[in-house]
Order: structure tokens, then sequence, then C-alpha cells
């Protein structure tokens, strides 16, 4: 199969045992990458360095630092730049990702050379694998996918594997100078572009939350992100009217819900 790189950014706050957690679960992949991208986002914490030093004789492993947090979107496009190869697997620095994920994912890249992304379903969970709390599906077909991403982020973003020559020459990357939902502003563009994208209806991917994590989906920097990616879709005629309604309805009532009663609805909501 084609070789794939892995893309990881860090920064000071991230916890030193979830790092570690994270990086092996990609070391231990099916298929391994012959190229793992750690962008150091700022200062880090001597734990979180001792960590990575850990890993400096692993010739697959290659680290370049930010000298000041850039913040995520920043970073991703400075990891793709440096990234050997065309395909790339995103990782958080504190999900877990199951053994054959990436497997899966080059399976489907090989059966289809148009694909773009490729992302899976994925389990919240909270403090250990053992404990999930919530099971995320996403839409499979490039139908269900077009549908879907007129009003909600059409992929979990730390699950997918992607082309990046789309993501950087077509698309230019993330949007850095947005707050928030900058996956939610890529992926839909290149939905909407027509570009062909699937999702793996296969669990390849433990997502750590909190309670924290959850209202932070529904901060008025979200909510305003949101509301202008909405916005330009609805001017580019790719949602309606009352996708944009509706979407602003959600978000406002998810600013508003105490965190206690929105953490019950979200679980529900996902729950398979």
């Amino acid at each position: 199969m084609e070789q794939y790189s892995i893309l990881m950014s860090v920064y000071k706050n991230d916890d030193p045992v979830y790092l570690k957690q994270s990086i092996e679960s990609m070391l231990r992949q099916s298929i391994p990458s012959n190229d793992f991208v750690v962008i150091e986002d700022g200062e880090l914490t001597e734990e979180l360095y001792s960590v990575l030093d850990d890993y400096k004789h692993n010739p697959t492993i290659n680290r370049y630092k930010n000298e000041h947090n850039m913040g995520l979107a920043y970073s991703l496009n400075r990891g793709l730049r440096l990234c050997k190869n065309r395909l790339v697997a995103r990782m958080d620095a504190d999900d877990i990702s199951v053994s054959v994920r990436c497997e899966k994912q080059l399976m489907e890249f090989q059966k289809n050379t148009d694909l773009v992304i490729v992302g899976t379903a994925l389990l919240e969970f909270e403090q250990t694998v053992d404990n999930v709390i919530s099971k995320k599906n996403m839409p499979e077909t490039r139908e269900e996918i077009l549908a879907f991403a007129r009003r909600r982020n059409p992929f979990n973003h730390p699950s997918v594997m992607y082309d990046k020559n789309i993501i950087l020459d077509t698309f230019g990357g993330y949007n850095s100078k947005s707050l928030r939902a900058q996956d939610f502003e890529l992926f839909s563009a290149i939905v909407f572009r027509g570009f062909d994208c699937i999702n793996i209806n296969e669990f390849l991917l433990f997502y750590r939350t909190d309670s924290v994590q959850i209202k932070r989906r529904f901060s008025w920097r979200t909510f305003k992100s949101v509301l202008r990616i909405e916005f330009m879709n609805y001017l580019d005629k790719y949602v309606s009217l009352y996708d944009l309604l509706w979407v602003f309805g959600v978000q406002l009532l998810g600013l508003i819900t105490p965190n206690c009663i929105l953490q019950r609805i979200m679980r529900k909501k996902y729950r398979d």
C-alpha cells in the first residue's frame, strides 16, 4: 500500500500521560508509518518534553517547533507542508487509535484513487477506554456526507486520513484566522466542491472527552465561527436558509444550556 504520514500537534496544556498513549497507538498500527510529524506548538512542559524525548531514537518521528503558540490550524498547515507523503493521518495528542485504523483507511484510498478524505466513526470515553460514554457514527456515502455537511461537520477530525496535496494546493489548508471550527470550514468546502470523501462505519478511534470539552463545543467563539461558516455557505448557495436558521438555533441553544443538561443531551444524541 501507499506510504502515509502521521500529523500531530502538541501544546503546553496537553497531558503527558495521554500524549504517550496517543503516540503509542499510532506506532502500533498494523501498517506502520514511515513519517510521524510532531509539531511542538510553542514552549512545552518538562513532562511533555520528557515523553517526546523517549522517542528521539525512533527514525520515523520528526519534531518541529513553533517559537510561539500559534494555534492548531497554523500548526497543522505547517505540519502538512512538512509531511513526506501524500496521504496524512491526523491524530490528536490525547486520543487513541485502534491498531487497524490506518490500514483500513489505506485500503479505501487503494480502492478509489480519487478519494480526498476517509474518516471513521469513534467512541467517546472519559479517563480510560473502558469507560465509553457515547458512540459517534458518521454518514458513509458521498450523498449522505453532502446532506450532513449542510448543518454539521461531516467528519470526526481526529479520525481522518486525507490527501495533503488537495488540502494545501486547492484549499490552502486550514483557515488559521478563524477562532474555532477550522476543520468544519475546510471539510464542508471540500464536500461542497464535489470531491470524493467517505466515512468508514467502524469505531476506529477512541476520542477522549470531558465536561469542559463538551461545553467548548458550544462556546461563544465556536458560535461565532460556525455561524460565519454557515452564512458563507449560504451565500454560496450550498445550504438553504432553513439550514442556516437550524444551525443558528442549535448553536444558540447549546450556548445558553447549563453544562450538566448539555452533557446528557449530547450523550443521548450520539448514543448508538
